[in-house]
């Protein structure tokens, strides 16, 4: 990053005066440093933010380097609406670990009458279709959430919105990880992953109707 705050520099480039930064990582030695996490980019103020505990795959990881955890950011969208936004990234190496945070996120979501949007990388993939990983063949993190009806899915696959592109790796797609959930009660106007090679993952794009309180 020739030592810069990316979520920073891509905020002022893009005119986000609103930033949250949540660091799962922070370590810094002699030869350099690294700084891993989720951070939310907004034109709406934010007005509160909260820590999410998601279940650690190793303590001993957790205490020496850190753990994917994550956060809810509480968005002022007008005087009279809010919305939580959850950055996501949750753990590649443990389907119980990811699991497990679905959970959490479900939780969050019922816990509180604010809408709820969570989106990023889940590294889940519905068990139904056939670029399920054997980890996910059981019941993926993604099936958890779905299930619930905690929020908003973009339609499935082969439907009009075209919601089964697959996002990872970004130079040859084969599996959709990246994902992003609207509020229940919310609903898609535009879902479409965009044909970028900026990261490992291609970014993914949605216009959401919003449901009045």
């Amino acid at each position: 990053s020739g030592h810069q705050n990316q979520a920073r520099a891509i905020a002022d480039a893009a005119e986000f005066p609103h930033l949250v930064e949540q660091r799962n990582i922070d370590l810094r030695l002699i030869y350099g440093s690294w700084k891993f996490g989720n951070a939310v980019l907004s034109k709406f103020p934010i007005v509160n933010v909260q820590p999410i505990d998601y279940p650690r795959l190793s303590g001993w990881e957790h205490v020496l380097v850190g753990s994917k955890q994550g956060c809810v950011c509480t968005l002022q969208l007008s005087p009279t609406q809010q919305l939580r936004v959850v950055p996501v990234h949750l753990e590649h190496r443990s389907r119980t670990t990811r699991t497990g945070s679905a959970e959490s996120l479900i939780a969050f979501a019922n816990a509180s009458d604010i809408p709820m949007l969570a989106a990023g990388d889940f590294n889940s993939v519905e068990s139904a279709f056939a670029d399920s990983p054997p980890l996910d063949r059981d019941k993926s993190a993604i099936d958890l959430l779905h299930e619930s009806e905690a929020f908003c899915f973009p339609s499935r696959r082969g439907s009009q919105n075209n919601t089964g592109e697959p996002t990872f790796p970004a130079n040859a797609p084969q599996r959709q990880i990246d994902w992003i959930l609207a509020p229940d009660g919310w609903s898609f106007a535009e879902y479409r992953v965009l044909e970028d090679v900026l990261s490992d993952h291609r970014a993914v794009l949605a216009v959401l109707n919003v449901s009045r309180p």
